[in-house]
């Protein structure tokens, strides 16, 4: 009998404040996905249990992660803090059927590279200037996708090392830059 092979995918939101996840499990013809669960690990959080859709996506905010309680009067929804992020998606029985994902968030560190990068009036620079600063954005962006591509082969150290090296150099570009960086 052939039985499912369990995955997840992280996807884009766009956002600060929210993190989607989908099933991309491969369900034999007739099969029933019972009880789909997902745990959600946030780094430096709690693990937070919710009902899943098998097949589907959801979206979670810092609510739904349980990183902000729902009595804060505002309801303001802040950001989400980048970093490891594990995810266990299980359907029934969760002994057999489960898997374990883990995602690295760096959607807080590309938009302040993003903002960084806007803020330099690249025309009012000399091309010494101009050639040095995208040299370093252009560091930075590699750091990023090293991070990235060592979570996605469980390098999770070395994701952070490179995460934190990519952190250090925005900060040192945006405090640093001879070139109108506000």
């Amino acid at each position: 009998m052939a039985v499912p092979t369990l995955d997840l995918i992280m996807l884009p939101t766009y956002s600060l404040t929210t993190i989607a996840v989908g099933d991309s499990s491969v369900y034999p013809t007739g099969w029933n996905a019972s009880t789909p669960t997902i745990q959600i690990t946030p780094p430096g959080y709690g693990v937070m249990t919710h009902a899943f859709v098998a097949g589907g996506v959801q979206v979670y905010n810092a609510i739904t992660l349980g990183i902000l309680m729902t009595d804060d009067i505002t309801c303001q929804v802040g950001p989400l803090p980048d970093g490891i992020y594990t995810f266990k998606y299980s359907i029934a029985p969760a002994l057999t059927y489960n898997v374990t994902k883990q995602f690295l968030r760096t959607d807080q560190l590309e938009s302040d590279k993003d903002a960084a990068f806007l803020k330099l009036e690249m025309m009012e620079c000399d091309g010494k200037l101009k050639r040095q600063n995208k040299l370093i954005l252009d560091d930075i962006e590699f750091y990023i996708s090293g991070a990235q591509a060592a979570a996605n082969k469980c390098a999770l150290k070395q994701s952070v090392e490179l995460y934190n090296k990519a952190r250090k150099l925005l900060n040192e570009f945006v405090n640093n830059t001879n070139c109108n960086c506000r």
